[in-house]
């Protein structure tokens, strides 16, 4: 219980924060300023803008959302919010229907909500992972009740949940596979629900934007591809270190319920754990990847735990000897769980001093004179007297292939149009995040005869005293013409 009133107290104080907390944060709000002036999602890429990968669900609901509260970083985040406490609900709920424990329900859901900062933050974030994890946990859910309707709107969610990351895919050919071999009654009912709810928005989607929809929905994220250097660290550095016992205790409940032949039950958590785990992995082994990815492993985890716990108890209590001890052994390592994925969560909130170093880097940008191509800094230049938005690295990089694949076969054009422009001096100053540029970036800026004239901020400056990971660090390049000779 501790864990999940830590999240939400957390999430309450990171809720309103003015400025991104992560660098998607300000690609989500960029989507949704554009919904609500009622332009599509997937347009022509320019130097301006460049759209995400991701399907539209969540930017809708985003949109939706900021229609009260208008478009702020807060209103995206509480649609992560409540998604995230839907999820933790969820757990607690499938836990309850498999075990009728209220303890291993409430367990279970605290080890989801103290994976919070292992998966960065992404739950309350401005981002789809935490709305795609909820449709998937709902329909999980679903598809072990009985009943027509309950599978139809188990396929239903699973659609939402693939039009929102399109990640979630394969779980929706596991579940019907598992309906296939456990249930085929409610099969067609799964599949009617499941093609509708995809078939009809991907239309429209074409309708809207023709060939752009089918390059940012399906070409661009078909290319990513997996590097097996990093296929060793998801176990190594993620999973076994803070769930070193969730995955035994996972096995225990699958044993049990094969001993007692109850070989749906095994085979639907089989099925899922392989697909939540799966998924996590194959995303995390990407190059460009990043901690979100882990969301679906930790939360199918929590739901192991939960349930292989209950089933250890259960079997101790039926112990004839000593079973008093071994039950306390079995809450020990219960305990023992939660204390590896201890964590202080005043550190997952911005300091005073964070805002105040967020307001100084937007107002010494504002101040620059004349033009500014400074990607990645979007939600910092909007004050601006001649404001243009600004392109997003991660999302221009996914037009060079540079997740995989050969990216969109266009994209050189649109870097010869950045090179032009660079060449004309079209822009007096060119600011770029030396943690997260892309090489075409500063590779193209140099090459145009722009130089670094170091950071934003001389060494001595007070934005170093209240500067954390969540302000971007910045490097100016002028104009050769213009810049200090060397001495």
């Amino acid at each position: 219980m501790l864990y999940i009133v830590a999240f939400l107290g957390a999430a309450g104080f990171r809720l309103f924060f003015a400025y991104p907390l992560e660098i998607t944060e300000g690609a989500s709000m960029q989507l949704v300023r554009a919904i609500l002036r009622g332009q599509p999602l997937y347009t022509e890429p320019t130097l301006e803008h460049v759209p995400m990968i991701y399907g539209p669900v969540y930017y809708y609901a985003a949109a939706l959302v900021s229609l009260v509260g208008g478009p702020t970083f807060g209103t995206l985040r509480v649609v992560s919010l409540v998604a995230s406490i839907g999820s933790i609900g969820l757990i607690g709920l499938i836990i309850r229907r498999e075990t009728c424990s209220r303890i291993a329900s409430v367990v279970g859901a605290g080890v989801f909500a103290a994976s919070y900062p292992l998966a960065d933050g992404t739950l309350d974030l401005g981002r789809v992972d935490a709305t795609m994890l909820a449709s998937l946990l709902a329909a999980f859910y679903l598809i072990r009740l009985t009943g027509l309707r309950s599978a139809l709107i188990a396929g239903s969610l699973i659609a939402l949940s693939v039009l929102t990351k399109q990640a979630a895919a394969p779980l929706a050919l596991i579940l019907g596979l598992y309906l296939l071999v456990a249930d085929r009654r409610r099969l067609a009912a799964y599949l009617l629900g499941l093609v509708v709810a995809l078939s009809v928005p991907i239309a429209l989607l074409e309708l809207q934007s023709g060939a752009w929809a089918t390059l940012f929905l399906f070409q661009l994220p078909r290319q990513h591809q997996i590097s097996e250097l990093r296929l060793d660290q998801f176990w190594r550095l993620w999973i076994l270190p803070r769930f070193t016992l969730a995955l035994p205790l996972g096995m225990l409940f699958f044993f049990s319920r094969l001993v007692a032949r109850q070989y749906q039950t095994a085979l639907f958590y089989s099925l899922t754990t392989i697909g939540m785990l799966g998924i996590a992995l194959a995303s995390d082994a990407n190059p460009g990847a990043s901690l979100n990815v882990l969301l679906p492993a930790y939360a199918m985890l929590a739901i192991l735990f939960g349930l292989g716990l209950d089933e250890g108890l259960r079997q101790l209590n039926q112990a004839q000897q000593q079973a008093r001890t071994y039950w306390v052994f079995a809450v020990c390592v219960g305990i023992l769980q939660l204390v590896l994925l201890i964590y202080n969560p005043r550190l997952m909130v911005p300091y005073r001093s964070d805002l105040w170093a967020d307001e100084r880097l937007a107002a010494t940008l504002t101040a620059l004179p004349g033009n500014l191509f400074a990607p990645d800094y979007d939600a910092f230049v909007q004050q601006r007297a001649r404001y243009t938005e600004q392109p997003f690295a991660g999302a221009f990089a996914e037009l060079i292939g540079g997740y995989g694949g050969s990216g969109d076969p266009e994209s050189g054009v649109l870097l010869e149009r950045l090179h032009e422009r660079l060449v004309q001096r079209e822009y007096d100053y060119v600011v770029l995040d030396p943690d997260s540029q892309w090489f075409f970036f500063s590779g193209a800026v140099k090459s145009a005869g722009y130089v670094d004239v170091g950071p934003l901020f001389p060494p001595n400056d007070e934005f170093w005293l209240w500067r954390t990971s969540i302000s971007p660090r910045s490097e100016l390049y002028v104009p050769r013409e213009r810049s200090n000779p060397s001495p």
